[in-house]
């Protein structure tokens, strides 16, 4: 009496229920309730490996224009660069993987879809790096018995539709009914139970960050290190590239003469360096902000918590300076030249704050600060409501709301 359609659905959100009645008196004697899980689902690696090509592609095609633009002196009358940039493509991906972190009783094909684009927002599960820091958490404060790698691998995550999740594929055949074709039904199932031994497991209701992550093989006491150890990783490797790069020309220029076009970079390769860690910063730090208020209502690792004060202050910082610069380059610009037209045209201050405004118009060039104010809110929206669905989606609400407001108050075209 299946529905055929019941085998191909993706993440079916489908209970089976048992009763066992007396045929004597007609009384319930027993009722077992299972969630049903045909192992089909949207959570396909290959969406991700696509999604880390398209953002490499739009990172290579934004470089490039950004090269061809310094070398013309700054960007071509305001236009902006090559659209959809690095910083489009990416922060959209970090909307769609915030979205799943979102406390409201989402479907479970969507909970699936949104894990595909994890890594934008920097969880990248490796459970040999979840063990390293786990053992960091325990030498300062940590509670490892109640959130570890190794506690959430014995853990089934109950999430608010009554549907569950476990760490292991073995254990989730005997934690939940595996919906199998009519033939297989019997082998499918009976095997793994005879062959497989079944281990202790525990049960925990989760939702919003929480559930995002562990369902990744992240614990949530460890969310922010795994997070400033990815974002370390890249700054290493940007760091290394870079210089490996300037290695290369200086070689290439003692052996014979490479394109003039690359002179600005092996001159000043350290603005290049800092303008890409910089740039870095603006793309993570909406979750940067998410991550570290989640880190400080979460608690745990005294360590942990201090690391995540400091970088968070380190990158508002960052961001604050690089604002306050821009403003008051923009107000000598129109004390001097009527306009601010040479954030722009004049390439060394291009070369300097580009990164900020050269996706946006002559005349908007102000709006990254009402982006980076957007990146705020939804971070401290998001983690400072976690595990409240309505206030959080009300406040989500509003957010956008003013943000849609915001564009056609200033009739801000949406390319």
């Amino acid at each position: 009496m299946i529905p055929s359609i019941a085998f191909s659905v993706p993440d079916i959100a489908a209970e089976a229920k048992i009763q066992l009645k007396s045929l004597e008196t007609g009384d319930d004697i027993a009722c077992i309730t299972s969630t049903v899980n045909n192992g089909k689902t949207v959570n396909v690696p290959a969406v991700s490996y696509v999604a880390v090509g398209i953002a490499g592609a739009a990172l290579v095609l934004t470089g490039v224009s950004a090269l061809g633009a310094a070398a013309a002196g700054g960007s071509v009358g305001g236009t902006g660069t090559v659209s959809p940039s690095f910083l489009e493509v990416i922060t959209w991906f970090q909307g769609m993987a915030m979205n799943g972190m979102m406390s409201a009783n989402l479907p479970p094909v969507y909970r699936s879809f949104t894990k595909n684009f994890a890594f934008s927002t920097g969880l990248v599960p490796i459970t040999a790096v979840q063990e390293g820091i786990d053992a960091f958490r325990g030498k300062t404060g940590g509670n490892l018995t109640a959130s570890s790698v190794a506690v959430l691998r014995n853990t089934t995550l109950i999430f608010q539709d009554g549907s569950n999740s476990t760490a292991s594929k073995v254990k989730r055949a005997f934690m939940d009914s595996l919906l199998y074709v009519r033939d297989e039904l019997t082998t499918g199932i009976n095997e793994t139970a005879t062959n497989q031994p079944q281990e202790e497991t525990m049960q925990k209701t989760v939702n919003g960050i929480t559930a995002y992550a562990e369902q990744l093989m992240v614990p949530d006491a460890d969310i922010f290190m795994t997070v400033l150890l990815v974002a370390a990783v890249v700054i290493a490797a940007i760091v290394v590239g870079i210089l490996l790069f300037k290695a290369i020309l200086e070689g290439w220029a003692l052996f014979g003469s490479f394109p003039k076009g690359l002179s600005g970079f092996r001159e000043h390769y350290w603005m290049t360096m800092a303008r890409t860690i910089v740039n870095l910063v603006l793309v993570l730090y909406g979750v940067w902000v998410l991550y570290c208020i989640f880190q400080f209502t979460r608690g745990d690792s005294w360590a942990a918590q201090v690391l995540a004060g400091v970088t968070l202050a380190l990158f508002t910082g960052v961001l604050g300076y690089f604002i306050f610069m821009i403003f008051k380059t923009a107000r000598q610009l129109k004390e001097t030249d009527g306009d601010a037209s040479g954030l722009y045209d004049d390439k060394a201050t291009w070369l300097k704050f580009s990164i900020f405004y050269d996706s946006y118009k002559k005349d908007f060039w102000w709006l990254f600060v009402p982006v980076i104010l957007y990146m705020l809110a939804k971070g401290i929206i998001l983690a400072g409501l976690n595990g409240k669905g309505m206030p959080q989606a009300i406040a989500q609400l509003v957010v956008e709301a003013l943000s849609k407001s915001l564009q056609r108050l200033f009739k801000i075209p949406h390319d």
